[in-house]
């Protein structure tokens, strides 16, 4: 009896006119048992195990194998060497030499004949076939995480170390606590910073939305902004406004900013395009939209408030607007209507406050910062009276708001209009002057009792919220302190607004 292919055969198989009927059968289990012995046979004379200490990577490689007489390496064909602790970790390359002697195997692993990584104590190796050409290699889109910076200097680490780009290169961030104000850059790892384009041109303001996630593309010489002004993709351009102007049609689909409180008109609806739109955002003020000829909501005019905004487009018949409203919420802090001089009007969801008879007092906020709290917040002097003095800042709870107020009080700390720094009626000088228009930020570390102002987005008295270093005021650490602004009505009033994303957010601060 004779076991082919696992089947047994004998003699009676063979018998005359029997073997006819299994002849191709047998052959069949013939020709599989010899495949099998000599793929067994080939395997035991190459397959083996080393114990040399080599590591994963290309170049020439040096293997002792075991009874080294009894394998069949040869030059010029190829093997793979497997980590004998893990499958993740080989080598693959062809034979240059084999030594039956000593055992030496002499390996050339090329490009792309690694896996894994470390240095291997135990082998095991057999045949493989050569390794394939390297195929080509893209760019990777990286991510830079929550963007460092300042709101118009945007800095960006992709854990990569990058010290040059290429063009083509993509790097997403996710904005800070600010939205930026204007032309703005972005530095990647170290590559430096390199301005941001949008359809070619500088940024203007408001394209990149606070806490948005915000794509850009390398082409060479800029990074190009992949995603629409805050997210909406609607809105084509971003254009700033600050003072009185006419919605034409050279605004369909732009996000229009305004930084002054002033009125914008709709122009006669039968000269905009059928499908025209476009967003007012009153950034910090309060904006009067005018219909013009025609209705917006049914009146002649709607107001939004500082920090709202209002999409505005064609009814259905084409003969009025349509007006709807949003953003409110975006405001930090308000106002506390019951915490203020008796001549100070409160507006806009008591945002906007604003003094215009012949006297002065203060207001303060109606959120506080406490305990271990970093916070800036901003104000936009929006009137100022010929010849007047105005102050924003910040004061403990309880100070006086009639009269000279907040300003004069132990715990009363103000920058005024005249670039002095006051507190407790007493002033020195301090940084730069200030008019309409302008914005002055408050960052507070409650915890150190350390405070900093600062003038459209440019720290005052060489101070540096983020370091800590050169603060304005100190006081008493752990003490709660609320926004706080002083008018004075003379000469056609003062008003003061809360702005919604300050200009500047120091590394380590909220807003708040």
């Amino acid at each position: 009896m004779a076991t082919f292919n696992g089947r047994n055969w004998t003699v009676a198989d063979m018998v005359p006119f029997k073997y006819v009927e299994n002849w191709d059968t047998f052959f069949d289990d013939v020709i599989a048992e010899m495949d099998a012995r000599r793929n067994d046979l080939g395997a035991s004379i190459v397959a083996t195990s080393s114990t040399s200490d080599v590591s994963i990577g290309t170049g020439t490689k040096t293997l002792t194998v075991a009874s080294p007489s009894t394998k069949g390496f040869s030059a010029s064909m190829y093997v793979v060497a497997v980590d004998g602790a893990n499958s993740a970790n080989a080598i693959t390359g062809r034979v240059t030499s084999y030594n039956t002697t000593t055992g030496a195997l002499v390996i050339a692993v090329p490009t792309g004949g690694t896996t894994g990584s470390g240095t291997p104590s135990s082998w095991v190796i057999g045949i493989s076939g050569a390794v394939g050409p390297q195929g080509p290699t893209g760019l990777m889109p990286l991510w830079g995480g929550t963007a460092g910076g300042t709101a118009n200097a945007l800095t960006a680490t992709t854990g990569t170390s990058l010290s040059s780009l290429t063009t083509g290169q993509i790097v997403g961030v996710k904005v800070g606590a600010s939205a930026n104000s204007g032309a703005s850059t972005l530095a990647v790892d170290s590559t430096g910073a390199i301005a941001i384009r949008k359809d070619g041109s500088a940024l203007v303001g408001g394209e990149l939305a606070a806490g948005a996630d915000r794509y850009f593309m390398y082409d060479g010489t800029y990074w190009r902004l992949l995603s629409g002004a805050g997210g909406l993709g609607w809105l084509s351009t971003t254009v700033a406004k600050t003072a009185d102007f006419t919605v034409t049609t050279t605004y369909n689909a732009n996000l229009i900013r305004c930084t002054t409180a002033l009125t914008a008109t709709m122009d006669t609806i039968a000269s905009l395009p059928a499908g025209f739109a476009c967003r007012i955002w009153g950034d910090g003020v309060s904006v009067v939209i005018s219909g013009g000829a025609s209705t917006i909501n049914g009146a002649a005019t709607i107001t939004i408030a500082a920090g709202e905004f209002a999409d505005i487009a064609k009814d259905q018949a084409g003969t009025n607007y349509v007006a709807t409203k949003g953003g409110a919420s975006t405001v930090g802090f308000a106002f506390d209507p019951t915490k203020k001089g008796s001549g100070i009007v409160l507006s806009s969801n008591n945002t906007v406050a604003t003094l215009s008879t012949a006297t002065v007092g203060s207001v303060i906020g109606a959120k506080g910062i406490a305990g271990t709290d970093k916070k800036v917040f901003a104000f936009r002097l929006t009137a100022l009276g010929t010849g007047v003095t105005v102050a924003c800042g910040f004061g403990a709870n309880g100070v006086p708001y009639d009269g000279a107020a907040y300003v004069n009080s132990p715990n009363g700390y103000s920058y005024t209009s005249q670039g002095n720094k006051g507190n407790n009626g007493g002033g020195t000088t301090f940084g730069a002057s200030y008019t309409v228009g302008d914005e002055i930020e408050v960052a507070l570390d409650i915890a150190a009792g350390k405070a900093w102002f600062g003038k459209n987005g440019t720290w005052q008295g060489s101070g540096n919220p983020a370091t800590g270093a050169n603060p304005a005021f100190t006081f008493t650490a752990g003490t709660t302190m609320f926004p706080a602004v002083y008018l004075d009505g003379a000469s056609g009033g003062a008003s003061w607004t809360i702005v919604t994303t300050p200009a500047v957010v120091p590394t380590g601060f909220a807003i708040l």
